[in-house]
């Protein structure tokens, strides 16, 4: 009996091992999405590129395999009063393992930091594969030692029930699952952008029309060729006319391979028939929303759109810092698109202003592919009612050459060119004919009233704000500093300059506002996620 009773200890820590491989396996698998990373890491730890993940993925499942054959062999000696002992070997690769492996993943979880979102996300997508592989783990070890797989009738049957359940997934007979969207962005009066993200790659388009009729088809073509084969689409209808109501709906047909002379579809998603309104110059009052520095606050955002549902608006403008950082995709779903998409963006567009946090983060770059603007930049305009609404890239907040930046921006360069187009854009028509001129910028150009400063930072703003002084700009609305104040116009700032927002997670230190214009005069409203009215400030044309 002490033997047996031995053998049962090698045969406990044979098990251990086991499960603590399937689960390194099972995160290792969720981390899909960042091998890459992680390839890179590696490669510089080691100093050998190549791919590091999946050989540590295969060498994984191997050992899953030995330890769970120890576990099997162990068990039926016990059965049979035998003793069971592992081969030098086995044991020492059982402690190696063990000590390796768990500190392969402690490293993981030690460089992962903010992207341990995507673990989350990911099991939520991926519980029906964990689930089959927790159930054949059971009957691989377990089942074959017991009477109960004996009986023809039972393994036969639980053989087959989880063949079908694995069939069944690999096939994925379903149509494409949309993570977040659709999402309206970057209105115009004749133009506006669906954005919308798959879990599987698809072609998709957006059919559209007006009463009720979807007889036209937009898609996002490049060098001639249709966008398909991704999972994040972005397409842009043109050709609409100001003023107008279409119905929309976003489709994405699966593509299952996809060969140089042979494409293998699947299912088609389409998704619910949806309505927006073009922007038009003719209206005579608009409405919208501005939300400054809410990081990424997702419950905050919700109750100030609460406070504002009984008084319809056009637009909602995130006028800088929605995000801390951007580093992956999924963040992106879980902090905004997805979030904007359920509140009101299926069918209220929203405007997005880059502060100085969107700079930030390895995923900065890919914003763009998300996120659309009428010119492609994030600086423009746009004519809505009586306003020429400007929106103004103000970039980082500190020199290029600081230590934070590690040598990786030049926003110096950047801002010159969006000079010139300002310098441009104060002088065309549509900018002097309109009744007011709205700034949307999320840095504030007065710099609390242009104190003496000689940095490039200084030096932009005011010459921003000169020119803008002298093409009569009305109102600029900025955030940036977490708090809601009024500077009426002084000096070389000719026009008031209002910040607002707060402190997202300071409970009662938010205000939104909300900025109502006509003909004759601009009204904005703060409003804290209570619902209690803050200030008003009126602009008198």
């Amino acid at each position: 009996m002490k033997q047996a009773k031995k053998g049962f200890y090698w045969s406990i820590l044979f098990a251990i091992l086991t499960l603590n491989l399937v689960l390194f396996n099972m995160i290792l698998g969720l981390l899909r999405p960042i091998w890459y990373d992680i390839d890179k890491f590696l490669g510089v730890a080691i100093g050998i590129s190549t791919n590091w993940t999946l050989g540590i993925f295969i060498v994984t499942v191997m050992l899953i395999v030995y330890s769970g054959q120890q576990v099997y062999v162990s068990i039926k000696k016990i059965k049979m009063n035998e003793e069971y002992k592992p081969k030098l070997v086995g044991k020492i690769a059982l402690f190696f393992v063990l000590i390796v492996w768990n500190s392969m993943l402690t490293l993981l979880f030690t460089e992962l930091g903010s992207e341990i979102a995507i673990l989350k996300l990911q099991f939520i997508e991926f519980l029906n594969w964990i689930l089959l592989i927790i159930i054949f783990i059971v009957l691989a070890l377990f089942l074959q030692i017991t009477n109960i797989w004996k009986n023809k009738v039972v393994s036969f049957a639980i053989i087959i029930v989880i063949s079908m359940l694995i069939a069944w997934n690999m096939i994925n007979p379903g149509p494409p699952e949309v993570v977040a969207g659709p999402y309206l962005h970057a209105p115009t009066e004749n133009s506006i952008t669906v954005g919308w993200i798959t879990k599987d790659h698809s072609v998709s388009w957006v059919e559209y029309g007006e009463n009720g009729k979807l007889d036209k088809k937009a898609y996002t073509t490049k060098k001639g060729l249709v966008g398909g084969n991704q999972t994040v689409n972005k397409i842009k209808i043109e050709g609409l006319e100001p003023g107008k109501a279409y119905d929309y709906r976003i489709v994405s047909k699966k593509i299952k391979k996809q060969y140089p002379y042979d494409i293998k579809f699947g299912k088609t998603f389409y998704g619910e028939v949806l309505n927006f309104d073009t922007l038009s110059s003719d209206k005579n009052e608009i409405s919208f929303l501005v939300i400054n520095d809410i990081h990424e606050n997702v419950n905050l955002l919700t109750k100030l759109l609460e406070v504002e549902a009984e008084k319809p608006y056009d637009l909602v403008v995130f006028n800088g810092d929605a995000f801390n950082y951007v580093m992956n995709e999924t963040q992106l779903i879980q902090s905004f698109l997805k979030p904007v998409s359920e509140l009101f963006a299926s069918e209220i567009p929203f405007v997005f202003v880059r502060g100085n946090h969107e700079t930030r983060g390895k995923f900065a770059s890919q914003l763009p592919d998300y996120m659309d603007s009428p010119n492609g930049e994030y600086y423009y305009s746009f004519k809505h009612g009586p306003a020429e609404i400007l929106v103004l890239d103000t970039g980082e907040d500190k020199k290029d050459d600081h230590e934070e930046y590690f040598g990786l921006v030049d926003f110096e360069a950047y801002r010159e060119k969006e000079t010139e187009w300002l310098k441009e854009l104060v002088t065309t028509k549509d900018y002097n004919i309109a009744d007011f001129r709205v700034v949307l910028s999320h840095i504030p150009l007065n710099e609390f009233q242009m104190e003496e400063r000689i940095d490039p930072l200084a030096m932009y703003q005011k010459e921003w704000a000169q020119l803008l002084t002298n093409g009569g700009l009305d109102v600029a609305l900025s955030g940036h500093y977490h708090m809601n104040k009024v500077f009426e116009p002084k000096g070389a700032v000719g026009f008031p300059v209002i910040l607002g927002g707060g402190e997202a997670y300071e409970e009662g230190n938010y205000s939104i506002l909300r900025v109502d214009i006509n003909r004759d005069k601009i009204e904005i409203r703060s409003t804290d996620e209570k619902g209690n009215v803050t200030d008003i400030l009126k602009i008198e044309k």
